[in-house]
């Protein structure tokens, strides 16, 4: 019992060190279930990228002349450039997403696998406990029924001796002695040892009558009592031998158990390569967890810088469309497109009424701000179209002399537009050269034009190597060549 006992106790040891198993498989289970979540939770938020990539890809997809994401002109090659990027990045996700899926399925595999185990070895050690239990009991009580046994043979021993006692009349030898001592001591003093022997015998016989009935009543007293003690420990020995043959059958029994479980024991240990492998398993998911954790805290930050970057996007995006509607504002359709279509009609007329001047009522320009398209729209331009007794024809199509008196009508309108709008009155008007491709005709209309508007001016300055002009106006600056250097002449 003793060694079974030893083999039990060392049963319990390994019962308890898979308990601490079952400890680790549950941490284990742990980890698994907090990575499982994790990958779980990285699937959705790749799932949301992907199909972000997917708007993106479907939006470039039907994509023309402008970029749908930021509004800039897109060509054919970078949308499809734009195009192969979206659809490697998606590529890269969705690689992601299946890897983590098929890690996810692994690991509800082996949480299933540890769970298997915790059952298996929570039933062992539930039914060791028990066993274990049950075969201590029957130990006490095969011992209980030794000891009685034991007990039942020594009675059974003195019951024999009193009773050849009896058989033998074995008893009272110092009273008997004593006697024999008297009945010397009694012939050595003379009696009559006939009468004194037929008395003693008479007492004798009526002492050993007495004594004998006394010793008969002690001895039927105790056998009496040794009966009823017989009888108990018969019933004793009986109960006991029923409850032997119990425990015997009970611990054959419980023999067998205690063999299948030595046998499932024999397995422990390849249960405690497993639990190592688990444990090691479970050390790498420790690493495993806090290099997640680690990567969790970067992503955290990424997070917050992503949002920083968000917050950074929306406001230079906000930032964007002022410069894009500045831009548009700025360009050639927006305010200087809106400036040209209001000053035009003022230029025009000024520039038309110096040219009547010029041409007699001959010649006459118009400004077209606007042309159609071959494709039907309509385009901001500035064409200057100009008509004579011919017909319209293109500025390159008119003589040097009459593109200089529209070039000059043109320069003093825009001229008195510009000051006007400045708010200051124009001073001076200076005019250099130019009369060389006019004839003698073209070149009075000019100086009749300059004199037309004079008025307008404090200072009217002409340039000019013509002699016949210089005599046109009234104060002449003549500026000649000498050896000594350049000589300046007022008259």
């Amino acid at each position: 019992v003793v060694g079974e006992r030893g083999g039990v106790r060392g049963g319990r040891g390994r019962a308890m060190r898979r308990c601490g198993g079952r400890g680790a498989a549950r941490l284990d289970r742990a980890g698994i279930a907090e990575e499982r979540a994790e990958l779980r939770a990285q699937n959705e938020g790749l799932r949301l990228d992907m199909e972000a990539l997917r708007e993106r890809i479907d939006q470039l997809a039907g994509a023309q002349a402008e970029c749908p994401l930021c509004g800039q002109d897109l060509t054919e090659e970078h949308r499809l450039a734009l195009l192969e990027q979206f659809r490697v990045d998606g590529e890269a996700e969705g690689k992601r997403y299946r890897a983590n899926q098929a890690r996810a399925e692994a690991l509800a595999g082996h949480a299933r696998s540890l769970e298997e185990q915790i059952a298996e070895t929570a039933q062992a050690v539930g039914s060791l406990a028990s066993l274990q239990r049950q075969e201590a009991a029957l130990a006490e009580r095969v011992a209980r029924g030794r000891q009685a046994e034991e007990a039942l043979a020594s009675v059974r021993e003195e019951l024999g001796v009193v009773l050849e006692r009896l058989a033998s009349e074995d008893y009272a030898l110092e009273p008997r002695l004593d006697l024999s001592q008297v009945l010397e001591q009694a012939a050595e003093l003379g009696y009559d040892i006939v009468s004194h022997e037929q008395a003693r015998r008479e007492v004798a016989e009526r002492r050993v009558y007495a004594e004998r009935r006394m010793q008969l009543g002690a001895a039927r007293a105790r056998r009496e009592e040794e009966g009823a003690g017989l009888e108990r420990v018969a019933e004793s020995e009986q109960r006991w031998g029923l409850q032997r043959d119990a425990d015997l059958a009970s611990r054959a029994e419980r023999e067998q158990e205690a063999a299948h479980l030595r046998e499932r024991l024999g397995q422990a240990p390849a249960v405690e390569a497993e639990l190592d492998r688990v444990r090691r398993e479970e050390a790498s998911a420790r690493q495993r967890v806090g290099a997640s954790k680690q990567r969790l805290e970067a992503c955290k930050a990424l997070e917050r810088q992503r949002g920083d970057r968000m917050a950074r996007r929306d406001a230079l995006a906000a930032e964007q469309s002022i410069h894009v509607e500045l831009r548009t504002a700025f360009g050639v359709r927006g305010v200087p497109a809106m400036i040209i279509e209001a000053a035009v009609p003022e230029i025009e007329a000024e520039a038309n009424q110096l040219l009547a001047r010029m041409t007699s009522g001959r010649m006459h320009l118009r400004f077209d701000t606007q042309r159609e398209t071959v494709t039907g729209d309509v385009r901001e331009t500035l064409e200057i179209k100009i008509s004579d007794e011919l017909g319209t024809r293109p500025y390159e199509n008119y003589s040097g002399g009459e593109r200089f008196r529209v070039d000059f009508a043109i320069r003093i309108a825009l001229s008195k537009l510009l000051a006007r709008r400045a708010g200051a009155r124009l001073q001076t008007l200076v005019i250099d050269e130019g009369f060389g491709t006019q004839d003698a005709e073209g070149r009075q209309k000019l100086v009749e034009a300059i004199n037309v508007v004079k008025d307008d001016f404090a200072l009217i300055l002409v340039i000019t190597h013509i002699d016949e002009l210089m005599d046109a106006f009234p104060v002449r600056i003549e500026v000649a060549k000498t050896p000594e250097g350049s000589v300046v002449q007022v008259t």
